[in-house]
């Protein structure tokens, strides 16, 4: 598994990851960058990494169809893997197997035909029923 920096990767283990697509933020050493009026010296370069991370792990669990955890290699993602470490489940537990920010990215994606979910023995989150 594959643990990267992501900040907003809430602890996920993937794989894999697509790389960010469309125009990437400023970072804070590039000459043209114009910080915010509500941006302070220790936000450092926050919105570019939370910009690198947009297809992390992180992304599958945010509760926003609109984002996703992508796999990032090359083919039809067959053996890429996610494994969810921290999961809520005193709640419903709903698995979107595609990639829901629109109609058109969802049938334009692959989506796993089979999907295994394995919940650790002894957690404290466990539900058993």
């Amino acid at each position: 598994m594959y643990i990267n920096g992501c900040n907003p990767d809430r602890g996920q283990l993937a794989s894999s990851f697509l790389k960010a697509s469309g125009k990437a933020p400023l970072r804070v050493k590039d000459p043209n960058f114009k910080p915010p009026s509500d941006w302070e010296e220790s936000d450092g370069d926050y919105a570019y990494d939370n910009w690198t991370c947009m297809y992390a792990g992180g992304s599958a669990v945010d509760g926003n169809k609109s984002t996703a955890w992508v796999e990032g290699v090359a083919g039809n993602g067959a053996g890429e893997a996610l494994m969810v470490t921290q999961l809520d489940l005193s709640s419903k537990v709903e698995i979107l197997a595609g990639f829901g920010k629109s109609a058109t990215l969802f049938a334009a994606n692959n989506k796993p035909k089979t999907i295994n979910v394995h919940i650790g023995k002894g957690s404290s989150n466990t539900r058993r029923g």
